[in-house]
């Protein structure tokens, strides 16, 4: 049986759908979006503009054209934390350095 590529998968996220969250790590570093989607078995979730991946579509009866589409993908819980909107502030008290 293959081994499991993620090490650890937290018991619970400390976000949720719709939530707004600020990106502290990766390629889309220092980015606000809203969680569009969470998976808490994979400790991943979805946000809107954040990790845009270009995904080739092959033309079907469905999509005789295909083409090109760009979409969200999924990136770990860990990367995110919750961005208080009304104040447009991070929380002080979880990351001080920020």
């Amino acid at each position: 049986m293959a081994k499991p590529k993620i090490k650890f998968v937290p018991d619970s996220l400390h976000v949720k759908t719709g939530d707004i969250v600020y990106v502290i790590s990766g390629k889309d570093k220092k980015k606000t979006g809203k969680v569009l989607r969470v998976f808490p078995k994979k400790g991943k979730i979805i946000v809107e503009g954040i990790n845009i991946v270009t995904k080739h579509l092959k033309p079907s009866q469905v999509n005789p054209q295909g083409g090109v589409v760009q979409k969200e993908a999924a990136i770990f819980s860990s990367k995110v934390m919750l961005f208080d909107e009304p104040t447009s502030a991070l929380d002080p008290a979880l990351h001080p350095s920020i």
